[in-house]
């Protein structure tokens, strides 16, 4: 989440990618640098929460964060997203998927009822 807030998408692949490892090392998938950017797009300005970590079968985890998003008025929501972690051999865990609708839309954050 560093790299997201440092809008550095080169030290996102690094913690981001595939079983095969992460992104900017194996260049997998050959799009990875756009869809970091969308990535970082959702997640940026946002603190967070890990609240929880599910082991799932074949080396993989759901991390669930709590991301704190804000609206032009001040008001907050809490948006609940699952990260999907894998765990490779020689590069530990790294992020293979993020619920990104489960953010909300950068320009719409907080839709929906608020806490």
């Amino acid at each position: 989440m560093q790299a997201v807030a440092d809008s550095n998408i080169a030290r996102m692949g690094r913690y981001w990618g595939t079983g095969k490892g992460p992104a900017a090392i194996v260049g997998q998938p050959a799009d990875h640098q756009q869809r970091l950017t969308v990535t970082q797009s959702y997640l940026r300005k946002t603190s967070y929460r890990i609240v929880r970590m599910d082991p799932a079968p074949d080396d993989r985890m759901t991390v669930t964060v709590d991301l704190d998003r804000r609206d032009p008025d001040g008001t907050t929501c809490v948006r609940q997203v699952p990260f999907g972690m894998v765990k490779t051999g020689k590069y530990g865990w790294i992020v293979s998927s993020i619920d990104l609708n489960q953010a909300g839309a950068p320009s719409r954050p907080c839709t929906g009822p608020r806490p």
